[in-house]
């Protein structure tokens, strides 16, 4: 009885291939593939997009949620939302800074004004598969928006051999294992950062 079935199902196989043809890609009415073309490069979509796989796609914008002050909101409450807003824009200018110097999309995380402290610095220069040294120059460069903050640093007592990373634009501005201990006066190097 299975032979029976088999040879059936064999029979009905070879009558089908010399009969009728097997569908082929044409007849099934796919669309053509899509490719898109919309951003070639890294600078290429509007402002507020950034290009993934040949797209130019955007998130919520910082501050998206912000509320409006009510004129009974104490002054100093006034100031700390003044200061989030200040700090959400230097965020953005400096992602902005490392998309336009061309940092690598796998270490974009590490510029922002939020991750730009000793921890993620430390784990940037433990991960060098992952962002290469090199990058953060660029993120020194972005978190300084390029303005000269040595007097600020001499201030908060950054030492000498660490005061060209508080002018990011200085030609001798390179991290290597000479500028290790500087890490540690990242935090005054930031204070100085966003006070302008």
């Amino acid at each position: 009885m299975n032979i029976i079935f088999i040879l059936s199902i064999f029979c009905n196989l070879i009558f089908e291939l010399v009969f009728g043809c097997p569908p082929s890609l044409s007849s099934l009415n796919l669309p053509p593939p899509v490719i898109h073309t919309e951003c070639l490069t890294r600078n290429s979509c509007q402002r507020g997009y950034i290009c993934r796989l040949n797209r130019c796609v955007g998130g919520r914008a910082f501050g998206s949620k912000t509320r409006q002050l009510q004129s009974d909101v104490s002054e100093q409450t006034c100031h700390k939302k003044f200061q989030f807003i200040q700090v959400s824009e230097r965020s953005l200018r400096m992602n902005q800074c490392c998309s336009n110097k061309l940092l690598p999309e796998r270490c974009m995380e590490f510029c922002s004004m939020s991750n730009y402290n000793e921890s993620s610095v430390f784990r940037l220069l433990s991960e060098p598969y992952r962002c290469p040294v090199s990058s953060l120059e660029i993120i020194n460069y972005c978190a300084s928006q390029n303005y000269d903050h040595r007097e600020c640093c001499q201030m908060k007592m950054v030492p000498e051999s660490c005061l060209n990373l508080c002018l990011p634009s200085d030609e001798k501005t390179h991290f290597d294992g000479s500028k290790l201990h500087c890490l540690q006066y990242i935090t005054a190097m930031k204070a100085c950062f966003e006070s302008q």
